[in-house]
């Protein structure tokens, strides 16, 4: 055995070196492919951009040349127009005098109007027209449908003179007005007439001169942006095979089938403008080349202009570059045979010096795994969590010591015999929840999620349920998915926390007797004043009736007085069984409201103590969504001990102070008095249950505790205790997030 393990040991290293050596070198040309590519990739990209940008450059630079054009056309065509109407103008004056031998007579306008062309000799798109002023009548030649007299007058105004275009026909009116006869003469031309002859003048010049692959521009007279057939005519081309004057359809494909026509005509419709890389002849010659192409459609005459640039050229970088790559990569490979040669009979001498120690590092090794495999086995079996293993089907196949024995069976066999979790769940969970559905929902969730815990009821071999908490992770082992199970009794548990809330809600109620009783004081001092009115009118009306002058006026008056005194101690009763009510309900209500609310029942207490209270609070109301009675209650209680304090130390001037404030985040209560503070070293004590500094049977040592469980537990807030220079201060936050 350690003869054949010692051999392995020697020749495995070598066997496995030479074969990492063989991956490495595979992995070193697959690096090197990888880095050809990402070059040619760069090249490439860079070949783009930059004919990108020359291809953009040359089509602008030739759409900046037309608007040049057009611009110069457009200003020479004004001042001929403004220069034949002038020359007419002045032919008329000349006219109107040699007619007229007295100065103060004129021409008749019938005469005039026999001397005007309404078209000019020379150039044939031109006419003109006369309109008399004060009718408002067009006197010689014709307006354009779209154009009035009354337009043309109100355009003029008081100008010597104005331009008018008219988008409909693409006409240019000029007229001036002509003072003798009140009239406006003008001229009209046609642009698209004179456009057109503009164009072909470009046209022939560029189709005259010598096209290279290198430089060229091709223009299409674009009839149908949506194309089809003869959606456009050829009228600049570099191509023989398509010269100017072809009609193009968008149903050509290129050699690699692709409809290049309908794909920038698309750019066209949507951008204005586009890039299309497609396949096609270069000037001169007949094979099909890949091109980049930039098209730009020209709105003012629906021209499409382009020019491309050809990957020709990129193919002759890219095999610059690749020859570069490949003697680089051949060295490369050179030297990492050389290297693994070396390698190889290094490590074979290595391997023998190393194989001796080996074989007995490979037997301790061993051990300690079979040592490993025991730990596991003794911490799976000894957890006092139940473990089980289930398939993704929620079948069981293993589990430890503990399931058995929480289920009440005797051994593992018994359990796992075929059972999965509906076996030892009832039909319906403690909530009304099919266990069924359930169950799969916390399985997806398992399997989605990874893990996933919550409360669950079982059932006993003997048919008793019990709650558990249940933990499901998903573990995968060979592809293949396992379900780990923590289970956990928290029946005990659960019975502890119900006892803990049973003694809450004892102390609460303790609470709430204590406070009774201290209310009952509080409607005592509310009582004796209105009792003490009360018994003096009825003597009043006693004395009235015996002297005999109780008149009918005087005893509603007494009623009237009486009635209002008892509606007031009813309202007094009625806030104290308000505050009193067992409410839980949550509700939208105003901080303000509430501490007024308590006020008024410590209102005559107060008063007779001589006590003042300060409320402070922001302009606007401050709401809140919460439990009303029970911040009443802790409010109740905070101004029930600033009164105890206030009175036991005798304090002059006691004041009390309650202060509203209100961030982006939370509510806070401040509630401040005057009484000299609580000592230090009990200062963390006030909140403890049953904790007091009052004299036996004063106080109960649970209204702070109260507090702090509804302000904590109830209204998920916090409050606090601090001294300040004059008191206690106690501060209740109340977090935003119910607001």
């Amino acid at each position: 055995m350690k003869k054949s393990t010692y051999t392995q040991l020697l020749i495995v290293p070598v066997v496995l070196t030479t074969v990492v050596i063989a991956v490495l070198t595979y992995i070193n040309l697959e690096a090197w492919q990888r880095h050809r590519a990402v070059a040619i990739q760069k090249i490439t990209r860079e070949f783009l951009e930059q004919n990108k940008h020359k291809i953009h450059r040359n089509v602008m630079e030739f759409v900046r040349e037309l608007e040049y054009i057009r611009q110069n056309h457009k200003e020479h065509l004004d001042g001929d127009l403004r220069q034949k109407v002038a020359l007419l103008l002045h032919t008329l004056d000349i006219g109107n005098k040699l007619y007229c031998t007295d100065e103060n007579t004129t021409l008749p306008p019938s005469k005039l109007i026999e001397l005007f062309p309404e078209r000019d000799t020379d150039h044939d798109n031109i006419t003109f027209f006369v309109i008399d002023k004060s009718t408002e009548k067009i006197l010689s030649g014709d307006l354009p449908e779209s154009v009035s007299p009354t337009s043309l007058i109100g355009k003029l105004g008081d100008k010597g003179d104005a331009f008018l275009d008219i988008r409909e026909n693409g006409e240019r009116l000029y007229f001036t007005a002509f003072k003798p006869f009140d009239w406006i003469v003008g001229a009209a031309v046609s642009m698209k007439d004179t456009e057109k002859i503009l164009q072909k003048q470009i046209t022939d010049k560029y189709n005259t001169l010598e096209k290279t692959h290198e430089n060229y521009l091709f223009v299409e007279q674009l009839h149908d942006i949506n194309g089809g057939k003869d959606y456009a005519t050829v009228i600049i081309t570099p191509n023989d095979y398509e010269p100017a004057g072809t009609n193009i359809s968008d149903d050509v494909q290129d050699s690699e089938g692709k409809y290049f026509r309908k794909e920038y005509l698309k750019a066209l419709r949507e951008n204005g403008e586009g890039y299309v890389e497609y396949t096609y002849r270069k000037v001169h010659q007949s094979e099909e080349i890949k091109k980049l192409t930039y098209f730009y459609l020209y709105k003012p005459w629906n021209w499409v202009i382009g020019t491309g640039v050809y990957f020709d050229e990129l193919d002759t970088i890219l095999k610059s570059r690749e020859l570069i790559i490949q003697k680089e990569m051949s060295r490369r490979i050179t030297n990492t045979i050389i290297l693994a040669i070396g390698f190889i009979l290094l490590s074979s001498l290595i391997s023998i010096l190393f194989a001796r120690k080996v074989t007995r590092v490979i037997g301790s090794y061993i051990d300690q795994l079979n040592r490993e495999k025991n730990n596991f086995e003794t911490l799976f079996e000894n957890s006092p969590d139940g473990i089980i293993l289930a398939a993704d089907n929620i079948r069981f196949f293993a589990c430890n010591k503990a399931i058995p024995a929480m289920f009440g069976y005797h051994t593992k066999e018994e359990f796992l015999s075929s059972r999965n979790v509906l076996d030892i769940s009832p039909r319906y969970q403690e909530d009304g929840t099919l266990s069924e559905e359930l169950i799969a929902t916390y399985g997806r969730q398992c399997m989605e999620e990874g893990s996933v815990t919550f409360m669950w009821r079982l059932v006993k071999k003997n048919g008793d349920p019990f709650d558990a908490e249940i933990t499901l992770t998903r573990i995968t082992f060979d592809n293949n998915n396992i379900i780990h199970g923590a289970v956990r009794d928290v029946s005990e548990k659960k019975r502890l926390l119900a006892e803990t809330l049973q003694k809450d809600a004892l102390l609460i109620q303790q609470s709430k007797m204590a406070a009774m009783g201290e209310m009952i004081g509080h409607i005592a001092h509310q009582w004796r004043q209105p009792l003490n009115a009360l018994g003096l009118t009825l003597q009043k009306i006693r004395m009235y009736h015996e002297e005999g002058i109780l008149t009918t006026a005087e005893l509603d008056k007494s009623i009237n007085k009486s009635k209002m005194l008892i509606d007031k101690m009813s309202a007094t009763i009625d806030d104290f069984r308000n505050f009193f009510k067992l409410d839980k309900k949550k509700e939208r209500f105003n901080i303000l409201v509430a501490i007024n609310n308590t006020l008024a029942l410590l209102e005559a207490s107060f008063k007779y103590h001589n006590i003042t209270v300060t409320v402070k609070t922001p302009e606007e109301h401050v709401m809140f969504e919460g439990l009303r009675n029970e911040l009443e209650q802790v409010i109740l209680n905070l101004l029930n001990n600033a009164k105890d304090a206030l009175i036991e130390n005798n304090i002059p001037n006691p004041t009390i102070t309650i202060e509203i404030k209100e961030d982006s985040e939370q509510i806070r209560i401040e509630v401040r008095d005057n009484g000299g503070g609580i000592e230090p070293t009990i200062l963390s004590r006030v909140f403890e249950p049953y904790f007091t500094t009052k004299d036996q049977g004063k106080g109960t040592g649970i209204g702070l505790y109260m507090s702090k469980v509804i302000i904590e537990k109830n209204m998920n807030s916090t409050i606090k205790v601090v001294n300040t220079g004059e008191g206690a201060c106690f501060c209740i936050t109340l977090a935003k997030e119910q607001v």
